[in-house]
């Protein structure tokens, strides 16, 4: 996780444009409102899972931020099921680009039917490789949006609307407010390129 150390932001506009190279393999992400790994808040945090990953700085943003997605293949987790689902499946809303990774957003549960909304998800047409796209993700208090642009085609939708109802996540405090650092997710072996990243 690459990440701007040095400044955190509580509410702000997040404008960045993304490239991906090959339609199977395109996985990344933009952290939003994530504590660094020696954070007070998440030394204090009580959760089992928290503490064996403390000492693996790159696991902090996915503790204690947000992600918005970047991956048209949607893969699932094969450590996770999904309401009796194991290995959890690819193509789940929650994990598409768009949305805020592993969020609940309306995908259908076979013995439940469709999820009840955490955030609102739409669904829209794929990335297409070697052609930019624009997230603008903006965050006020507690509430979260993205929009996602077709830079070639000037098509433009909101893909998330998510009120966050954890008190304990997306949260580092910045002068008594709701704040956190900005980071995008690498992997070596899924490219993607990044341009005109900026902020207010």
């Amino acid at each position: 996780m690459l990440y701007f150390a040095t400044k955190a932001f509580g509410d702000f506009h997040l404008r960045l444009q993304f490239k991906c190279f090959d339609p199977n393999n395109n996985n990344s992400g933009v952290f939003v409102r994530a504590a660094i790994h020696d954070c007070d808040c998440l030394r204090n945090w009580r959760h089992a899972r928290t503490r064996r990953r403390l000492e693996q700085p790159a696991w902090s943003a996915v503790i204690s931020g947000f992600e918005v997605q970047i991956d048209d293949n949607a893969r699932g987790d094969v450590n996770k099921d999904f309401y009796g689902r194991r290995p959890e499946p690819d193509g789940l809303w929650k994990n598409r680009t768009g949305a805020i990774y592993k969020i609940p957003a309306g995908d259908f549960i076979y013995h439940l039917g469709d999820m009840t909304l955490a955030c609102s998800s739409t669904r829209r047409d794929a990335l297409v490789p070697g052609v930019w796209f624009q997230y603008d993700i903006v965050v006020t208090g507690n509430h979260y949006e993205v929009t996602l642009t077709n830079m070639q085609s000037g098509a433009s939708q909101v893909t998330t609307i998510f009120d966050n109802p954890t008190v304990a996540r997306g949260v580092a405090q910045l002068n008594a407010q709701p704040a956190g650092f900005i980071g995008i997710q690498s992997y070596p072996s899924s490219p993607l390129a990044l341009r005109d990243i900026w902020i207010k």
